[in-house]
């Protein structure tokens, strides 16, 4: 099964972030977002907000993952070494590599 085949429900819509965390590699799926309350933001740097969200930055943002899987460091690493296409093994190899990586729709 290629790598779309097998994970592209989980990235269909919304960022992922690939973690290690204690010997179990967790995928969690971007389930929403959300902007700190105006409120909490002084008027002279809305703009600065609105300009950074605009351009994909992510600041005053809080992003809400959930697990959507949860396996054995070892055992995800066996399943990354059987992928033919040598892109997508490396990416999520990388989890491996660094303790996390991120796949958004360009890596699907």
């Amino acid at each position: 099964m290629s790598a779309e085949g097998a994970f592209s429900d989980l990235f269909a819509d919304a960022p992922s972030a690939v973690r290690v965390d204690g010997g179990t590699v967790e995928v969690r799926k971007l389930t929403r977002k959300f902007v700190d309350s105006a409120a909490s933001i002084p008027d002279e740097s809305t703009d600065v907000l609105y300009y950074t969200l605009a351009v994909g930055h992510h600041t005053g943002v809080i992003d809400c993952f959930e697990r959507a899987l949860s396996m054995p460091a070892d055992v995800y690493g066996k399943i990354v070494a059987l992928m033919d296409d040598e892109e997508a093994r490396f990416k999520l190899a990388g989890v491996l590599r660094f303790g996390e990586i991120q796949i958004d729709k360009s890596h699907v």
